[in-house]
């Protein structure tokens, strides 16, 4: 079993639109018996890092959260800690040393690119978390008094690594989800989207940071392949919320088992002016 010493596995990547605070939601509505679990945007990694398959695949088109998810995995849990301190020591970074931490990313963004380097730099940023600019330099800021290598996050990496190690080696790409050959998964597989929500104000989706943003095309093409696989036998499971004005998902979603994951919510017939206030996370599948 995956767990742990915990229920669930917390990602040791805090990337925008994680999944752990739904796990528990979410995991249970997985079939029992997968052979090919696929996490088409992976992000942290988090559904992928709970989920009981015999095989595994994780892609996310960001080089580089794929590029830590690489690292994670194939990296042993003491040589990780070694670098990481290694790096620290380096720098002397703390929770209050602002030099060190700048120091370290201009000597990123200068040619120090590396997993390890990016990792250790994000356990140091605002919220833990890591953002580029359209020229793909590092400039997430110092996370004063907040961030650190914590134990915290030692556990999280330590469980992670105890959770895979009698595993088959997770296969780690970096693809559009457009590019991606979907073609052999069948019945006893099951595939993951969570893509960027359409509509929703998150920056990590608006096309200005260096990577492609999730556009009204984007999204008709997504729903275009889930029919697709649908009709090819596929299993998939679809993330998403009903919270933001998207015509294509309302017009869409209701050939589909709808399940509301949201507290406030018993079931997902919603309304539209509700839409401002609350969140109404839903996992979509077709079995």
């Amino acid at each position: 079993m995956l767990k742990i010493n915990q229920e669930y596995i917390k990602s040791p990547i805090n990337y925008v639109g994680n999944k752990y605070r739904l796990i528990k939601q979410i995991i249970p509505l997985f079939p029992k018996k997968i052979s090919m679990f696929v996490d088409a945007f992976g992000g942290s990694g988090t559904v992928l890092m709970n989920t009981e398959a015999d095989h595994y695949i994780y892609n996310d088109v960001n080089p580089y959260v794929s590029g830590i998810v690489s690292g994670l995995f194939s990296t042993p849990y003491d040589e990780i800690i070694k670098q990481i301190e290694s790096i620290i020591s380096e720098y002397d970074l703390s929770m209050t040393n602002k030099e060190g931490f700048e120091r370290l990313r201009d000597d990123y963004n200068n040619g120090r690119k590396n997993w390890i380097t990016l990792y250790t730099l994000m356990c140091h940023s605002f919220n833990h978390q890591f953002r580029f600019n359209s020229k793909h330099e590092y400039n997430s800021s110092f996370g004063k008094n907040r961030s650190y290598f914590s134990d915290r996050q030692r556990q999280d990496l330590l469980t992670l690594k105890q959770g895979f190690e009698n595993k088959e080696p997770v296969t780690v790409l970096s693809k559009n989800v457009f590019d991606f050959d979907f073609s052999d998964f069948d019945k006893n597989d099951l595939i993951y989207f969570d893509p960027p929500y359409f509509n929703s104000v998150g920056n990590y989706n608006d096309g200005k940071r260096g990577f492609e943003g999730w556009t009204a095309e984007h999204e008709r093409k997504l729903y275009e392949l889930l029919d697709k696989l649908d009709e090819q036998g596929t299993r998939w499971v679809l993330s998403n919320n009903l919270k933001y004005d998207n015509e294509f998902l309302d017009v869409w979603k209701d050939k589909y088992n709808i399940h509301c994951l949201s507290g406030d919510y018993l079931n997902c017939n919603y309304h539209k002016k509700d839409r401002e206030t609350k969140d109404v996370e839903v996992l979509i599948t077709n079995y």
